[in-house]
């Protein structure tokens, strides 16, 4: 196997009756995460609430796409202010925009990535206007970073290794991002089909995995949305359903 194994034995005493002092101290130097999504259309928690709760990232949900100017992001959390983001960061949580979703009511806009990117003029032009916007953003509300929790109209292009189109797109605006600006916490929040260990990809099984094999140097973490999931493939290729009788059982 490759592995060589030597114990050390050493003598154990025990003594009958004996008293065992433990000490419990609170450890200050945790680097752990508890994450949670704030829907920008109902009131959020105060600050001190999510602190307490112990919180240490929050994402704000979300920035939306519009039809009119493509590549431009619409602001679809009207109760989120920038006053409230101060607070969060005062009670030292992290605070991330995301972008995408489910869907959007907001008028002139999509949550559809390809929609938007097939109407601009190009790919460049698209890229430009995307990074300006979303540095816009950033800048007004105080956000901590991004994260890309696109849904919707990821097409497929190329290989995983070489993608092109919306994915190659979409790389580029998270790896220019990161070089410009290396403090910002960059995420994927992918449902599970995206990122399933498929043998290739489309615009649902798989196109995050290849976003991930492009942009992993510049992303802080990815989320997968595992409470959004049908059957999802296993390293047999064989899809796994939700269901108390398969194994594993999501």
């Amino acid at each position: 196997s490759g592995y060589t194994v030597q114990f050390s034995p050493q003598p154990l005493t025990a003594t009958a009756n004996a008293t065992v002092n433990i000490t419990l101290s609170q450890v200050t130097s945790a680097k752990g995460r508890i994450i949670g999504y704030i829907p920008g259309w109902k009131t959020p928690p105060t600050a001190q609430e999510l602190a307490n709760a112990g919180y240490t990232h929050v994402m704000i949900a979300f920035g939306v796409f519009s039809t009119n100017t493509p590549g431009v992001i619409v602001p679809a959390f009207e109760t989120v202010t920038k006053e409230y983001i101060q607070s969060l960061h005062q009670a030292g949580i992290k605070v991330i925009l995301s972008l995408g979703g489910a869907l959007t009511s907001i008028p002139n806009t999509t949550v559809d990535f390809h929609q938007v990117l097939a109407a601009s003029s190009s790919p460049d032009v698209f890229k430009q206007t995307f990074i300006n916007s979303l540095k816009g953003l950033i800048s007004q509300y105080g956000f901590d970073g991004f994260d890309m929790d696109i849904e919707h109209g990821i097409n497929a292009g190329g290989s995983f290794s070489q993608p092109q189109g919306d994915i190659a797109v979409l790389a580029s605006i998270i790896n220019t991002m990161y070089s410009q600006n290396p403090s910002l916490l960059i995420t994927l929040t992918p449902q599970v089909a995206n990122i399933a260990a498929t043998s290739g990809f489309d615009q649902t099984w798989g196109n995050y995995a290849s976003l991930t094999m492009q942009t992993h140097q510049s992303l802080a973490w990815v989320g997968i949305q595992l409470y959004n999931t049908g059957c999802a493939f296993g390293i047999d290729q064989v899809c796994y359903g939700p269901t108390p009788t398969d194994i594993p059982d999501f």
